[in-house]
């Protein structure tokens, strides 16, 4: 009988978490949906990731690397950090087609808006050591 209980508090758990993102999580599978080729279409939908809104969200790496798919809303703020030389973040949407190009040269925070909501991808080329940061707006 405990065990069902854990179980049920899991699922309640679960699905409170979701319920706060709903429109990220529909937007997300609506794109995918829209994607002909259904190798990329599998890709799109693995890659969707459930993260309640208001959480920040930090990456980093040395050298080359990438960030898993995201939904950002409008006013979304990302804040890139270089610790070396040069820093290149290719931001893409959903099917990886490249939107913008976000460079540091040398060390120090570049930041960028998202101007609307959407599902991206950002594929990172550095020196040294670099940060990501998604703050909501």
């Amino acid at each position: 009988m405990p065990g069902r209980l854990v179980v049920l508090a899991l699922l309640i758990s679960s699905a409170r978490a979701t319920a706060e993102v709903p429109d990220a999580v529909a937007q997300a599978i609506m794109t995918c949906r829209a994607i002909e080729g259904s190798d990329q279409r599998l890709d799109c939908f693995d890659a969707i990731q459930v993260v309640p809104s208001g959480v920040a969200r930090h990456f980093d790496g040395f050298g080359t690397g990438s960030i898993p798919q995201f939904h950002a809303e409008a006013g979304t703020v990302v804040e890139y950090e270089s610790g070396d030389a040069i820093l290149l973040i290719d931001l893409l949407d959903a099917r990886g087609e490249v939107l913008r190009n976000l460079h540091r040269a040398g060390s120090g925070i570049g930041r960028h808006v998202f101007d609307r909501s959407g599902l991206y991808k950002m594929r990172v080329t550095a020196t040294g050591t670099w940060q990501i940061r998604l703050n909501d707006p």
